[in-house]
């Protein structure tokens, strides 16, 4: 193995390496343009990527800036390919229009295939991303990228989040650690604001859900009273924090008024019973769904749970009677 180097990360888990934490890294090669050169590195430890196309594509690439090593986040596979794109097309094409141009005529069946574009491309890249010059060419395009993203934080005071590696290229890491300070604090600001905002959005709308539900639930009420017919409809029940919820008419009705319900008597509520009707003299009948052909007289024990539903409805009309006449 090559011989390795401690060499001090911009970055270490994810996160500027404030504390100068080395790792160790062996240097791959140098590239220059003529005008900028970058010394690439790599970690010294495993393999980084776990499924690499080619024999050079298992480690990402660090460049040497500036005292640090700058994550490309890319393998020497992945670098010579992004570096060979524009080259290559500028000298098949001229142009990205004219590329276009001519994929177009391969698609309508014009001129070469696809396949022979795409092939004569690949081979182009890859000859031109090997060249230490276009390496060097995409490197400095790709700081210059980062710088931008850090100016424009410095600009705005830390409205959007500045970009260490820009920073590092104009060495200004103190100045991006203070700015990156008040952009966290205004992230979280923006944030919390955005909680707020979606979750009074959902109270409105669950206001909403539970005047409906209330209107359902009285009009249920006053008919087990009175006489009349109840769908089983499924309706919807929203708690503030804790967001939605579905349960059926006759169930929401029953946990209401704390009637003990069996589990199977639940579950045929549920699953089967779609309408309860009152008729005189307090009877009642209900209708369910049952399976094609089946002789089943559906559940006896709901009958048990109506009635003493009807009478906790009773008790609570004449509770909230008495208390009114008081008043």
């Amino acid at each position: 193995m090559s011989e390795s180097k401690l060499m001090k990360p911009l970055f270490r888990g994810y996160r500027f390496n404030a504390k100068g934490t080395k790792m160790r890294a062996v240097f791959c090669h140098e590239v220059s343009n003529g005008k900028e050169a970058y010394s690439l590195w790599r970690s010294a430890g495993k393999p980084d990527v776990t499924y690499p196309h080619a024999e050079n594509d298992t480690y990402w690439l660090h460049i040497e800036l500036n005292g640090y090593l700058v994550p490309l986040g890319q393998s020497e596979y992945d670098l010579i390919h992004s570096s060979g794109k524009k080259p290559a097309y500028q000298k098949l094409y001229g142009s990205l229009k004219a590329r276009e141009e001519q994929m177009n005529q391969a698609r309508t069946g014009s001129g070469p295939t696809l396949h022979e574009l795409y092939s004569k491309e690949m081979d182009e890249i890859e000859r031109m991303g090997a060249k230490p010059e276009c390496q060097a060419d995409y490197i400095s395009t790709w700081l210059d990228e980062k710088v931008k993203q850090y100016q424009k934080a410095k600009a705005t005071g830390g409205e959007s989040a500045p970009n260490y590696i820009g920073a590092l290229v104009l060495q200004e890491l103190d100045q991006c650690a203070s700015l990156f300070a008040v952009y966290r604090d205004h992230y979280e600001r923006s944030r919390q604001e955005r909680i707020a905002a979606a979750q009074k959005e959902r109270d409105e709308r669950g206001m909403e859900v539970n005047r409906l539900l209330e209107n359902a639930v009285a009009d249920a009420e006053q008919k087990l009273i009175d006489g009349g017919m109840i769908d089983n409809a499924k309706i919807e029940v929203y708690q503030s924090g804790q967001g939605s919820r579905w349960t059926h008419l006759i169930s929401f009705l029953l946990d209401k008024y704390n009637i003990a319900v069996p589990i199977r008597t639940l579950g045929w509520i549920n699953n089967n019973l779609t309408r309860v009707t009152i008729m005189e003299a307090n009877k009642i009948r209900v209708s369910y769904l049952q399976a094609s052909g089946s002789r089943s007289k559906g559940s006896e024990k709901v009958f048990n749970c109506l009635y003493q539903l009807i009478d906790a409805i009773k008790q609570q009309q004449s509770s909230d009677a008495g208390i009114a006449t008081e008043v």
